[in-house]
């Protein structure tokens, strides 16, 4: 096995070669889950930007298809999202062959940005750019992203969300046939930043009868700070102008350091909402090793709005499908562990460890994941704080990138003696979830040696594990 293949992602989409960034066009189309993404078909860095393509039966077993559309001489193609025109109201298709519509930016290579259309009447496998591209221009440098989706069913409409990045503006627009576009709102803040908006999402979720509309929005710090992020507002939405909700403010979906330009999935069936983002960081994208390929996405993950101490809060899950790869016949069952002798396990490179606790109140846990001598990724709790934080400092011996080492702090947990975690642990990824989705933390960690192993313990206090189990996570199908 090559290097490339040891360090290669057992149960996240990776390309066979070469870059991707961000997930584009994400869409669900007669059983088939459909996952497009930035790639450069060139080589391993960011560049030539088309669109890669790989469909799946089941969010987790992807499979790649050639380039989608791709670059050319006159402009790259940047982010976006596709829709399915069930009434060829575009009039790009036909009645018995409805086209799929791709919506994405034309990056010129004068520096203008603009959307632009692309189309294919055979289920997504070919494209062809729509012969009266930009569809949509405002004589702009930095106006991009565009996601594209109905409104109103039959009797609706479609609205498109963009962002002016530079700007920190994102703009809706609305059309009847996905070619002529009217503005119909723009949404910003008198306080700016200094950040770049990236990569808008704008989907509605139910809480008890209401329906609340999500506005995602991908910040990018460049060289300061934490560096690329998601976080999201809630808000109405009558399908034009979006309204955030009294006392809303933006929130962190993912508290780590790689989760980035997240897009959901349109026309999931019976009403799932479901969520990938990139898993890097714009900090140290081009520095993580990989001889060959280089970029993951996260698992695909099912969002839910919960209530937590009187706030509506975005919850997230790992999709249920993931599931399929645990090779359950290899479960440990952590039940009633004695934590302060600690607990060393044989974990593998990829696995879910599932924890639940009742933590005395002055307890402090501390849990070594991909554990190899001196190298670990640390995630640990402070019930007096009620902080969970993941820290990759020293996760491996290739410290990747001088932002590379770094500690991710979820905000304090509702509960402080009360603490349920699932981790997913792949090569060189961790995923955290905690207190039933509510916290997040998605951070890549430098490659480990092997054999590695888990090992958690109480640093104080004391804690019982309720119910717990490490349960092996096999591969997922490799791209073709």
């Amino acid at each position: 096995m090559s290097p490339s293949d040891i360090q290669r992602p057992r149960f996240h989409f990776t390309p066979q070669r070469n870059w991707i960034n961000d997930p584009n066009g994400l869409i669900w189309v007669d059983g088939v889950w459909h996952l497009f993404f930035q790639y450069n078909p060139l080589g391993n860095d960011w560049g030539n930007m088309s669109w890669g393509h790989a469909v799946s039966p089941d969010l987790v077993n992807w499979r790649e298809l050639d380039v989608a559309i791709r670059f050319d001489a006159e402009a790259a193609i940047f982010s976006g999202s596709v829709v399915n025109d069930l009434r060829n109201s575009s009039g790009l298709g036909s009645k018995d062959a409805p086209p799929l519509v791709a919506a994405y930016t034309s990056a010129y290579a004068t520096g203008k940005q603009a959307q632009s259309l692309a189309v294919s009447t055979d289920a997504g496998l070919t494209w062809r750019k729509y012969a009266g591209n930009p569809v949509l221009d405002r004589n702009s440098s930095a106006f991009r992203d565009p996601k594209v989706f109905r409104y109103g069913g039959e009797a609706g409409w479609w609205v498109l969300v963009s962002v002016e990045a530079d700007d920190e503006e994102a703009h809706i627009f609305t059309s009847a046939n996905l070619i002529d576009w009217t503005p119909s709102d723009r949404v910003a803040f008198p306080d700016k930043e200094q950040l770049l908006w990236e990569c808008p999402d704008l989907f509605p979720l139910r809480h008890g009868g209401r329906e609340v509309w999500v506005l995602v929005m991908s910040v990018n710090e460049k060289s300061r700070g934490r560096g690329s992020a998601t976080r999201y507002l809630l808000g109405d939405f009558d399908g034009r102008k979006f309204t955030p909700l009294p006392g809303a403010g933006w929130e962190m979906l993912d508290h780590g350091r790689d989760f980035y330009a997240a897009a959901t999935f349109n026309d999931a069936p019976e009403g799932r909402r479901i969520i990938i983002g990139w898993m890097s960081n714009w900090q140290y994208a081009g520095a993580f090793p990989s001889p060959t390929w280089r970029g993951s996405m996260t698992l695909p993950r099912e969002l839910t709005l919960v209530e937590r101490e009187g706030r509506l809060l975005v919850a997230q899950r790992v999709v249920s499908e993931a599931a399929k790869l645990e090779r359950a016949a290899e479960r440990v069952d952590l039940a009633g562990a004695d934590l302060s002798a600690g607990v060393e396990l044989d974990a593998g490179e990829s696995y879910r460890l599932s924890l639940s606790l009742a933590l005395g109140a002055d307890a402090k846990l501390q849990i070594a994941l991909a554990a190899a001598g001196q190298f670990a990724t640390l995630v640990s709790y402070d019930a007096t704080l009620g902080q969970l934080t993941l820290d990759r400092t020293c996760s491996g011996p290739d410290s990747i990138h001088p932002r590379f080492p770094s500690t991710s702090t979820a905000q304090p947990l509702a509960s402080t003696t009360e603490l349920q975690l699932d981790l997913y642990v792949d090569t060189t990824s961790v995923e955290l979830f905690a207190a039933d989705g509510n916290v997040a933390i998605t951070d890549c960690i430098a490659p480990a040696p092997r054999p590695r192993k888990v090992r958690i313990r109480m640093t104080e206090g004391n804690a019982t594990v309720v119910a717990g189990e490490l349960v092996p996570i096999g591969d997922a199908a490799k791209p073709a």
